[in-house]
Parts: C-alpha cells; structure tokens; sequence
C-alpha cells in the first residue's frame, strides 16, 4: 500500500500546474478532494484557493459546515485572519453542491 502525504500532493501540484502535466493533475486533485478531514479542511481550502480548485474547495466547505464546532477548536482556524475566518462563517451556512 502506497502512503502519500498531502503535503507531497501539494508539492507535486505546483510542480504539475507549471508544466501542465493534466492527467496528474486531475489525479492529484482527486487525491485531494476524497482527503479532506476536519484537521486538514482549513490547510486545503487555502492550497484551494490559491490554485483555484472549487471542488476541493467545495468539499472543505462541506466539512466545515458538518463539523463546525471542531473547526472552531483547530489551532489553523485560530491563525486565520479576520477576512478568512468571516468566510468560513459566512459559508457554514450556504448550500455547497459537490
């Protein structure tokens, strides 16, 4: 069995988005959207946001929205800054489609 990190998903994506390597790229995209947890959701939603990602960024917004709570406890959601945190609250209560 094949253990890969998110962080080496990461990494391969930026590598992937400057050569256009599509086929890995969809595969890495992939890997990321059915890796989503509550103690990666926030980490995710910014990488997906920044490589402009929507249905990572999507499947981050479900998370966040079913466990709220345990979002608000994360050492991550503390280090957001404002605009962040007020968009994730904002969000928690829209209907997200995957």
């Amino acid at each position: 069995m094949l253990s890969i990190f998110i962080s080496c998903v990461f990494f391969c994506y930026e590598v992937i988005t400057d050569y256009w390597f599509s086929g890995l790229k969809e595969k890495c995209k992939n890997y990321l959207l059915h890796g989503v947890t509550v103690n990666n959701c926030l980490k995710l939603r910014s990488y997906a946001l920044q490589y402009d990602l929507q249905d990572v960024l999507n499947a981050t917004h479900n998370v966040v929205k079913e466990n709220f709570l345990e979002v608000l406890k994360l050492d991550d959601f503390l280090e957001l800054d404002v605009d962040d945190m007020s968009d994730i609250i904002c969000k928690r209560t829209e209907k997200v489609l995957l």
